[in-house]
């Protein structure tokens, strides 16, 4: 059975609106998705837009919160019980926010973690989450290979998670000709002759398709990111 808050969210998707918290009047207009922000201030996830402040409902093990294109949706990484044992580790899950006014609609699970012998299918320890530029789409990393991640797309709408690429960090290009794809850092190794491994960043299509290597990225990782997005006048988050 579908809660009313996940009908609510889903309603105001199909729509193209902002959910708003039950039957409560919008008594000024919203602010623009360009002055909103969230931070985390232990375990709770502060949304702001303009002159307003919100504390979210959430359970005080809310954090890496980010923010939709447009400003309307939150997603956060919920840390769960610690588990027993000699392996103990802190499940996580993915939660999302829609931010109406005047105050936010309850929040939902949108992905929980699923266990597998199969890396690539594998949804657990979950972090960095990140909005596609439409904002159906979710990117995180999650744990997969002792020296990589994977980076998981789901959908916003119904919660489906797949998987997309190897990596340890993802960012969504913003704007120019590749807006909409990835930039991801991977783990990679040399052939047999050299061995050894290395770590560059990779832009990749949504589907995972490798477009290209940033060149320099495997010596510098950040600059070398940066200085090609600068060059080009593009940005990415």
């Amino acid at each position: 059975m579908i809660s009313p808050p996940r009908i609510a969210l889903l309603a105001a998707l199909a729509l193209g609106v902002a959910p708003l918290a039950m039957a409560a009047p919008d008594p000024a207009p919203r602010s623009s998705a360009e002055t909103a922000s969230v931070s985390e201030d232990n375990g709770t996830i502060v949304y702001r837009a303009g002159a307003r402040s919100v504390r979210l409902p959430g359970s005080r093990h809310d954090r890496m919160p980010a923010l939709s294109p447009d400003g309307r949706l939150v997603v956060v990484v919920r840390d769960g019980i610690p588990r027993k044992g000699h392996e103990a580790t802190i499940p996580t899950e993915l939660w999302l926010y829609a931010v109406g006014a005047p105050a936010p609609a309850p929040a939902h699970r949108l992905l929980g973690e699923r266990h597998s012998e199969v890396s690539e299918k594998t949804q657990t320890g979950f972090n960095n989450p990140t909005f596609s530029n439409d904002g159906a789409t979710v990117y995180v990393l999650g744990h997969a290979w002792v020296t990589s991640d994977v980076v998981l797309a789901v959908n916003v709408a119904t919660g489906k998670a797949h998987f997309v690429v190897d990596g340890n960090s993802v960012r969504v290009v913003r704007s120019g000709p590749h807006r909409g794809d990835l930039l991801v850092s991977r783990h990679k190794y040399h052939g047999a002759d050299t061995g050894g491994s290395y770590d560059p960043v990779d832009l990749v299509t949504p589907a995972g398709k490798l477009i290209l290597t940033i060149p320099g990225s495997a010596d510098d990782e950040d600059g070398a990111t940066a200085q090609w997005l600068k060059a080009h006048g593009w940005t990415a988050s």
